[in-house]
């Protein structure tokens, strides 16, 4: 996958884990975020999306498992880049 020259800021995100979704628009370092609730401990696929800008930004998607090992509201995906 191509990486863009500089972070995107503005852009929407949508958020998927375990059923659940929420969209977060990225700021100035490229960075989104959005809080869904986990439910039970497990692992789960996080995906998150972005539906391109309609001009040189193409859309692009992304999957990770993650485990979780006690209930939180709060999950860090380090160096998402769907590799």
């Amino acid at each position: 996958s191509a990486q863009p020259t500089a972070p995107i800021a503005g852009a929407l995100i949508q958020f998927n884990v375990d059923g659940q979704s929420c969209s977060g628009t990225t700021g100035s370092n490229g960075s989104a975020s959005c809080s869904v609730t986990i439910p039970d401990v497990g692992a789960f696929t996080l995906t998150a999306s972005y539906a391109g800008s309609g001009g040189s930004d193409l859309p692009a998607a992304a999957s990770q498992v993650l485990s979780t090992t006690a209930l939180s509201d709060l999950i860090f995906a380090d160096g998402f880049d769907g590799n």
